[in-house]
């Protein structure tokens, strides 16, 4: 895992919204300024966000907004409702947002097409905590999970939780996920990967074309396979192994306990297990 410095990621970034701007003035996303929809692609961290980005990314009449991810630790919610006003047509962003309901409301009142992408919990805790340690070592928390001496102690940590360091899992799923009581469509990392990423190639394409869909965009056979061909990629700076069920390799079976009384039936709801055996 190649380690970041602050200087790395901005100069990604800056790439990147160089990139988006160029792509911004091809025709369709011109007129998407006139008649597109304004998106809101929010989703847990570390649930793979970068997958969903490259989707809309690749799709006709809607271009990123090139502002930085909205956070709920970067952005008060005065800043983020200003920005949702803001936002011309044909325009989407990445977030990272809790449910909170004034957001919502403003989200209705400019009639966004919503997106919360989701993950296996087990494949979130294990991501969070080797990227804070080993990745980002600019993260805030960086300092306090690189001290903890054993990764199997960073786990405990991101499960638990730690007062003024990470909020408990079961919470961040919770927060997230209440945003499905609005008017959003879900999307599974697991459902997106595709056959790359050990999931289905019938179901990313199933998934592109229900999200081309949920934007009132019209896509032919060949734009969905087009897309889909550029949606997997281990250039996104927070890349690690983009892999269904590879917790099962980093998961001890106490922590694994630990998560069943957290998240258990959290886990069965959204159809990542059937029970508790596992």
């Amino acid at each position: 895992m190649k380690k970041q410095t602050k200087l790395d990621r901005y100069r990604i970034f800056a790439k990147r919204k160089l990139s988006a701007f160029l792509k911004s003035l091809e025709f369709s996303r011109l007129k998407g300024r006139v008649n597109g929809p304004k998106v809101l692609v929010n989703s847990i961290p570390k649930a793979g966000t970068n997958l969903l980005d490259r989707v809309l990314y690749e799709m006709p009449g809607i271009h990123f907004s090139g502002r930085r991810t909205l956070r709920n630790v970067t952005h008060t919610k005065k800043a983020v409702l200003r920005i949702l006003s803001n936002t011309s047509r044909g325009a989407y962003h990445l977030a990272h947002l809790e449910h909170d309901a004034a957001i919502a409301q403003r989200l209705t009142e400019k009639n966004f097409k919503n997106f919360l992408m989701v993950r296996d919990p087990r494949s979130v805790i294990v991501s969070h905590y080797k990227y804070v340690t080993y990745i980002d070592t600019n993260h805030k928390t960086h300092a306090y999970f690189k001290s903890l001496k054993s990764d199997e102690a960073r786990l405990e940590a991101v499960i638990k939780g730690v007062p003024g360091i990470v909020e408990p899992i079961e919470k961040v799923f919770h927060a997230f996920t209440n945003w499905l009581s609005e008017d959003c469509m879900l999307v599974r990392f697991e459902d997106l990967i595709g056959g790359e990423g050990g999931g289905s190639a019938e179901k990313q394409l199933l998934v592109i074309r229900d999200a081309a869909n949920h934007l009132g965009i019209a896509l032919d056979k060949d734009e969905v396979t087009r897309i889909a061909s550029k949606v997997f990629s281990k250039k996104s700076p927070t890349f690690r192994s983009g892999k269904i069920r590879d917790w099962e390799n980093h998961i001890s079976i106490e922590n694994r306990q630990l998560i069943k009384e957290k998240l258990g039936e959290w886990l069965i709801e959204f159809g990542y297990e059937q029970d508790l055996s596992w």
